[in-house]
């Protein structure tokens, strides 16, 4: 059985990415989200916010200050990617991934 090599490859994917972006001090904020959408999530500390969608989604956010580097992990191969981030008047607008599967969305001033 292959359980709890999975479950290895799993936490230390987790750890990897909380380490990386330092994601240790974030807090919900969905209510940055311009649509409210049930199975988008965000997560936002002084200088970051992050963006977990389980699709390809166009997304809307409200922020005070657009962070100025933006990346993207596609959760099921772990690759990164850089998103399509755009001001869109007084929104910022996170145009849909190329995959259609789980990302997080990581932008960091």
């Amino acid at each position: 059985m292959l359980v709890m090599p999975t479950i290895i490859v799993t936490l230390f994917c987790v750890s990897w990415v909380f380490e990386k972006y330092d994601l240790f001090d974030i807090e919900p904020a969905n209510n940055r989200l311009v649509d409210e959408i049930d199975e988008i999530r965000v997560a936002e500390a002084k200088d970051k916010i992050v963006i977990y969608c389980p699709y390809s989604w166009n997304i809307l956010l409200r922020l005070d200050a657009e962070p100025s580097r933006w990346e993207g992990i596609e959760l099921e191969s772990r690759r990164i990617f850089k998103p399509s981030v755009k001001a869109a008047g007084s929104y910022l607008k996170i145009g849909m991934a190329e995959y259609n599967t789980d990302v997080l969305i990581i932008g960091q001033s």
